[in-house]
């Protein structure tokens, strides 16, 4: 993944917490400044000039960091008068230990994710998601009319494939554009021998969990077209998971493997016992896949311990109606991961 960030100031990731409004007593009389200057992108160039530096609370609100972004903006004054240099000393400790330099305007973002049936969009502002959806079949009057109510700067697709080129085409061509490839970087490790290896929508799916749930043993079950297990623990390694046939796709096998066997498609009410050739494919089906996640939810637990489950994917309706478990959705985990990565990656862009 490769763009050039600019400048703007944001919280490093698992490092200590600062508010606008914990920072602001260090610098005083900030109204007496007549001049106002954006930050250049260079943080050994930030505290040599002959002015001084203040925090700007922006009108975001937040109050604290459970995300990346800092909802301020680092401005330069050269005139500043009665600083306490003092004061002022501490704050430039605490910002070299604590922030990275990023354009705040790459804090409008768009997120797509690639699936085997649809293309789904994220549109995220300063780290919170605020419209998602599918969007295969949009138009280029769709996304004109969707880029005027979420004026997104930069576009991140989660593979490169053909149809997504497509797609590319149609969106505002001032946008940044990045993709995950082999230079990606990754906010956990694995015990894969190639992280490259392991498939896309599960290194998003673990990213967004550090997102949702973080510094928290987590079990994600990703219930599409394959259903896929990984556990990754509290200090965000990946210690492996497990892949079977989607519902869609054991139907499929079963009506293509054999010579009269129906082409069936997912049923949402069970039955008590299969009186048919096709009640039975469908018991066979979906209580197998209940049966199944449960045995590797017990089977995690019995080697890891206690942990959240975590369930996302088309099918997550189907298996969280029916799963005996405490279990939390989440339709947006890959949107969220996606985001996530993005943003990890803008922090490590060299």
């Amino acid at each position: 993944m490769k763009y050039n960030p600019r400048s703007c100031v944001v919280c490093r990731a698992y490092k200590e917490r600062f508010t606008p409004w914990a920072l602001a007593p260090f610098i005083r009389d900030r109204d007496k400044a007549p001049k106002d200057d954006v930050v250049d992108t260079n943080i050994k160039n930030l505290f040599l000039k002959n002015g001084l530096w203040y925090l700007q609370e922006s009108n975001q609100g937040h109050k604290d960091f459970q995300s990346f972004a800092l909802p301020t903006e680092l401005r330069y004054h050269s005139k500043f008068p009665e600083t306490n240099i003092l004061a002022f000393q501490e704050l430039t400790s605490r910002l070299k230990k604590n922030f990275y330099f990023y354009l705040m305007s790459k804090n409008q973002q768009l997120v797509l994710d690639i699936g085997n049936t649809n293309t789904k969009y994220g549109y995220f502002e300063a780290n919170v998601l605020k419209y998602s959806g599918i969007c295969s079949h949009w138009s280029k009057d769709e996304w004109a009319s969707f880029h005027q109510k979420a004026p997104f700067t930069i576009i991140f697709v989660s593979k490169m494939e053909a149809s997504i080129k497509q797609t590319l085409s149609l969106l505002p061509q001032s946008c940044d554009v990045a993709f995950i490839d082999d230079t990606t970087k990754y906010p956990f490790t694995t015990n894969y021998d190639d992280i490259n290896s392991l498939g896309v929508d599960r290194r998003a799916a673990l990213s967004g969990v550090l997102t949702t749930h973080p510094k928290k043993p987590v079990l994600v079950i990703d219930a599409g077209s394959c259903i896929t297990y990984d556990y990754i623990n509290a200090d965000a390694h990946h210690e492996g998971g497990a892949i079977s046939p989607g519902r869609v796709m054991r139907y499929n096998a079963m009506h293509v493997f054999t010579a009269n066997l129906p082409l069936l498609d997912p049923i949402d009410k069970l039955p008590v016992i299969g009186t048919s050739t096709s009640s039975s494919m469908s018991l066979g089906v979906e209580a197998g896949i209940i049966y199944e996640v449960h045995a590797q939810i017990k089977a995690f637990a019995q080697k890891f311990g206690d942990f959240t489950i975590i369930l996302t994917g088309g099918d997550s309706n189907f298996l969280i109606k029916n799963i005996k478990c405490t279990i939390f959705a989440d339709a947006e985990l890959i949107l969220i991961g996606l985001q996530n990565l993005l943003t990890f990656n803008i922090f490590h862009e060299k």
